[in-house]
């Protein structure tokens, strides 16, 4: 069985709507249950395999996705599985990871290098050769990244 180890990253990447953090998630629950189960469906006794324990973390994500279908909201939706109606191109992972690397430049030279916001910011789209409001999104997106990590 393939080990599906997550990281507080794909739990917020999922939790911003990346569909394939969102089903990497599900499929790391599917497999603990059924690591939890002998050959006949019922549970071991004991833990044995790969996947024998949950994790609070996924199980606090999950908890999170099946309240909002308690409030009416589609499955699809709470598991994070489809678009909530965002306008404009779907972003792919390695987009996303572009993205945050270039947000992630502005913010060090912010927090390492003592930049003023805009200066980092404008800094960044000189060396990527992005626009300024690109860069801008970007850190927004890195600082968003940061702020659910905790």
């Amino acid at each position: 069985m393939t080990d599906y180890n997550f990281t507080a990253a794909t739990l917020a990447a999922a939790r911003s709507g990346d569909v394939v953090a969102a089903r990497s998630l599900i499929r790391e629950f599917v497999a603990t249950v059924q690591q939890n189960r002998r050959a006949d469906g019922r549970p071991h006794l004991k833990p044995s395999g790969l996947h024998t324990q949950f994790d609070e973390r996924l199980l606090d994500y999950l908890a999170e996705c099946f309240a909002k279908i308690d409030k009416l909201t589609t499955a699809d939706i709470a598991l994070n599985l489809a678009s909530t109606g965002k306008r404009g191109r779907k972003t792919n992972t390695a987009t996303r990871a572009e993205q945050l690397r270039r947000g992630r430049a502005a913010w060090e030279l912010v927090t390492k290098k003592n930049f003023a916001l805009e200066d980092a910011l404008y800094a960044v789209a000189d060396d990527e050769e992005r626009a300024y409001d690109t860069i801008k999104r970007d850190y927004q997106l890195w600082k968003a990244l940061l702020r659910s990590l905790g």
